[in-house]
């Protein structure tokens, strides 16, 4: 578990700058065109404990890949679906 801290967030677009003090590895992120059932994923949620905002990752595989989501911040992206639902019932999105 890595320790995080919010820096800004913009509420339009549900975008916010996360700093975590620890050397992490970059994600790698796939094409969707060429992303298919059964390929690995890691699923991320952020919760806030207390002053903390944790991040937290679990590993998993691609359950679908839909069409494209139709209005909304995410217009245009396509429907991934992950076999692995986040601890705790927390909101999550794979990656």
């Amino acid at each position: 578990m890595f320790r995080a801290s919010v820096e800004a967030v913009d509420t339009a677009s549900d975008v916010a700058l996360v700093s975590v003090p620890d050397d992490l590895p970059a994600a790698p992120f796939a094409d969707d065109v060429t992303l298919a059932d059964g390929s690995a994923d890691m699923t991320l949620n952020m919760t806030a404990q207390g002053p903390d905002t944790v991040i937290h990752c679990w590993p998993g595989s691609v359950a679908s890949v839909g069409t494209a989501i139709p209005n909304g911040w995410a217009k245009g992206m396509p429907a991934i679906t992950s076999s692995n639902e986040p601890g705790g019932g927390q909101a999550g999105e794979p990656c």
